[in-house]
């Protein structure tokens, strides 16, 4: 019964304002065209009266009161009759309890995902708090307005910091006003990007493996499955980075240069794993690091500082034909605004903005017995577009896929879901692969047979060559269960052999510079004794990996 009265109290509050009213008394706009601004009580947020603020002299400020229902508590204010094709500067100010989660979130009238900055009043540094004048917060955000309409939202953050506030028709937020300040491009912290978008789409073939016989059936699926679904894209805008072992097996190296061919899009680049020096946890940010030498060496990127779209495939997997140039419809808008939201960053964060963009919907394909069904996973390596200045080391291998909505929270990256009504990628399944699987189904499903035939560029004849050659696989028959080859000890071989190529560089340049004493000759010595064992290891599992 209270919790009723007490929704019937709330609603009786509202409704005076049920309908969009012109507030007058905004803070003035500048002259950038004829801005009208709307209070709307939207997604449920109760208005409780406005008033003058005695803090924020002259603007109109309004209570916000939380209802009960999940995932509204926002209030919606409409800046309409904007310049368009302008960066905005938006600046609000709300009173608030003394911690919890707030959130602002500005959007243009053409996209339903906007320009989030979430705030945590109880922790986090001074970088990351609103500016408090007398109790009043006011938190700021860049945003790039195309059509003259901007929509912004304030009030409790949603989500995982959604328990910061009880919903309960009690929590009580002021909003005190807001302002819209169109910036110049001198007021831009950072230059405005490059207007066109490079794309990098990375595959990691066989790194770390040497023995022939791998290769002959991967070479087999990547003939069939992934080269020409990459050739396929309606839209051929990305450059492919095929990242290979420098010590690949000649005949397998050769095979895959005559399936690639003249290609002008398609690179090769070795990597050799026993002369890297760093690499991290959780992530293939070395290989990413390759790719970056081997971009500017080839001048594929003239501005080291310029956004990047990034992405990964692995050889045996297909994306959509679509899919490249959706990814970047999806993407390149977003250049101006992210330009205009370095300003508003932490010092941490200030150089690069970002965006994660995902198409969850897929299909699962076991490739041997030709089984196909779907497959909905919003974080799978091939599903992940990252969007990134290229001078902030940031890619989509800086994270492995299943973290990615961590890292875009450490980073503070958007995440942005895509959402065609048709699967755009293929997950392949076979007895070679990684990960384990599964099959626990008896037929495939027609429509998603339908798709994979139709949509992805696949040559199932070339499909069909493959599994007529028994001697590819591990087994005679197509199996339902797949327990996974795993490379783990060789991964960490190669972390020992870097952590080593690293302490060995140090102590070489400083016998150079002003010499090493005799504990630190010992040690020297010792250590390269030690790196020739692992590098023996190294290649002894290079040589028996997958076999």
């Amino acid at each position: 019964m209270e919790g009723r009265s007490l929704q019937r109290e709330i609603n009786e509050i509202a409704a005076p304002h049920a309908t969009l009213t012109n507030c007058d008394n905004l803070p003035g706009l500048p002259p950038v065209g004829t801005a009208i601004a709307q209070w709307d009580g939207i997604e449920g947020l109760a208005l409780a009266g406005v008033r003058p603020s005695p803090v924020v002299n002259g603007h109109p400020a309004l209570d916000l009161i939380a209802t009960a229902t999940p995932g509204r508590h926002r209030l919606g204010i409409a800046m309409r009759q904007l310049a368009p094709n302008r960066t905005y500067r938006v600046t609000v100010w709300i009173k608030a309890p003394s911690d919890g989660w707030l959130i602002l979130d500005v959007r243009d009238g053409t996209s339903p995902v906007g320009r989030i900055v979430s705030f945590d009043l109880a922790g986090g540094s001074a970088d990351d708090k609103p500016l408090s004048v007398n109790g009043w917060l006011q938190t700021t955000t860049d945003v790039h307005c195309a059509d003259g309409v901007l929509v912004v939202y304030t009030g409790l953050a949603e989500g995982e910091n959604g328990h910061a506030y009880l919903a309960d028709g009690r929590t009580r937020l002021t909003f005190g006003g807001m302002t819209v300040a169109p910036l110049e491009v001198s007021d831009i912290f950072c230059a405005p990007t490059a207007t066109t978008l490079a794309h990098f789409v990375v595959t990691r073939f066989g790194i770390g493996v040497h023995n022939e016989s791998w290769y002959d059936a991967a070479l087999g699926l990547f003939e069939a499955v992934t080269y020409p679904s990459l050739r396929a894209q309606t839209s051929q805008e990305f450059t492919w980075l095929i990242v290979v072992d420098r010590h690949i097996p000649e005949p397998a190296f050769r095979r895959l240069r005559g399936i690639i061919g003249g290609s002008g899009n398609i690179h090769v680049i070795p990597l050799d794993l026993t002369t890297i020096d760093h690499v991290r946890h959780g992530c293939f940010d070395h290989v990413w690091r390759c790719c970056q030498d081997y971009i500017i060496e080839r001048r594929l990127l003239t501005e080291p500082f310029d956004y990047v779209l990034t992405s990964t495939i692995d050889g045996d997997d297909a994306w959509h034909r679509d899919m490249v140039k959706l990814a970047r419809q999806q993407s390149a808008p977003e250049l101006a605004r992210l330009v205009a939201g370095e300003s508003t960053r932490s010092a941490v964060l200030c150089h690069t903005c970002g965006q994660v963009l995902i198409f969850p919907q897929g299909l699962e394909w076991f490739a041997q017995r030709d089984q196909v069904r779907p497959l909905e996973e919003a974080f799978i390596g091939m599903s992940i577009f990252v969007l990134a200045r290229f001078s902030s080391g940031i890619s989509v291998l800086s994270s492995r896929h299943l973290g990615w909505p961590a890292m875009a929270h450490a980073l503070m990256f958007e995440i942005k879901r895509a959402t065609p009504d048709h699967p755009m990628w293929v997950y392949a399944r076979h007895d070679r692969t990684q990960t384990d699987w599964k099959l626990d189904v008896g037929e495939s499903d027609a429509a998603c047979t339908a798709a994979l035939h139709s949509d992805f560029g696949i040559d199932f004849a070339k499909v069909q060559a493959w599994r007529a050659e028994s001697d590819l696989r591990r087994s005679d028959t197509s199996p339902r269960l797949h327990r996974g080859l795993s490379s783990r000890e060789q991964h960490d071989c190669y972390f020992r052999i870097a952590a080593l190529n690293r302490q060995i560089a140090v102590l070489n340049r400083k016998q150079q510079e002003s010499g090493l004493d005799q504990d630190a000759e010992l040690l020297l010595l010792r250590q390269r004794e030690a790196r020739l064992r692992l590098l023996r290891r190294l290649q002894q599992q290079a040589d028996q990996l997958f076999q």
